[in-house]
């Protein structure tokens, strides 16, 4: 009779033990589910900010263009064609810079490439960039 009480009441921790199993399982699973969803959730927030950059560079791009069309951009002379400057300015806080490489065989091409920020301001930012052969 004493054997079958002793067996009895290391049943019911076992039942104890299982539950704690079952609620770490599925209490990992949550926290899985919470960091992807988090995750998407910041991803989603960082949309706009690519857009800005987006936007930037193609304003580069359209301003490139424009005085390529108004005034050879690399002057009479190919080789006087260089590398860009630093980043100019957007009235919304974003910027572009411009930078230009010589292609050396005739008609001299010029690939043009223009990077977009989103934020010239902050240490955190998104580059998006547009590259025009002329």
């Amino acid at each position: 009779m004493r054997i079958i009480k002793i067996v009895k009441e290391q049943k019911r921790g076992m039942l104890l033990l299982l539950m704690v199993v079952l609620l770490a399982a599925f209490l990992s699973i949550a926290l899985g589910i919470a960091n992807i969803l988090l995750g998407q959730i910041f991803i989603v927030g960082q949309a706009g900010e690519s857009f800005r950059a987006f936007y930037a560079s193609d304003v580069g791009r359209e301003r490139t263009l424009y005085l390529d069309t108004v005034a050879d951009i690399c002057g009479a002379s190919p080789s006087s064609c260089g590398t860009g400057g630093s980043f100019v300015s957007l009235p919304d806080g974003s910027c572009y810079k411009v930078d230009f490489t010589l292609v050396e065989n005739p008609p001299y091409t010029r690939h043009v490439a223009i990077k977009g920020k989103n934020s010239c301001a902050s240490s955190r930012y998104i580059i998006r960039e547009f590259a025009v052969d002329l």
